[in-house]
């Protein structure tokens, strides 16, 4: 069952992975925030704590993306690559424990976790 679990797993992220390079090009320091995501514009609690849940969720699955979004991003903009690669890995690390962080406290929507560019929510794919 387990094996069947992960290989399913294995397929979604496969499948998801091609949304890595529909890269929104910016300028280099324009979008160097860190915020908590979208999700806390709602009224509603309910609607603030899935939305907090799913951030969370979401910024765990795809986070590990940023390892390769990042020095290819440095790439195509002329930035150094070595930096590009660090930011890689600092983005990555803080998008997926950030994000556990808000599975882990999604009740608790008065708890805003920054992630780097807003996570992996805001981003535009």
């Amino acid at each position: 069952m387990s094996k069947k679990i992960i290989s399913l797993l294995f397929i979604l992220i496969l499948l998801n992975s091609q949304t890595v390079w529909a890269v929104g090009y910016r300028v280099p320091g324009a979008e160097e925030t860190y915020n908590a995501g979208n999700w806390d514009k709602e009224m509603v609690y309910g609607d603030r704590a899935f939305g907090k849940f799913t951030y969370g969720v979401w910024n765990v699955m795809v986070g590990w993306m940023e390892l390769f979004r990042q020095p290819y991003e440095a790439y195509v903009l002329g930035d150094n690559l070595l930096v590009g690669f660090a930011k890689g890995i600092a983005y990555s690390f803080a998008d997926m424990v950030g994000g556990a962080l808000n599975v882990f406290t999604f009740p608790i929507t008065a708890l805003k976790i920054p992630l780097p560019k807003g996570g992996v929510e805001s981003r535009e794919f």
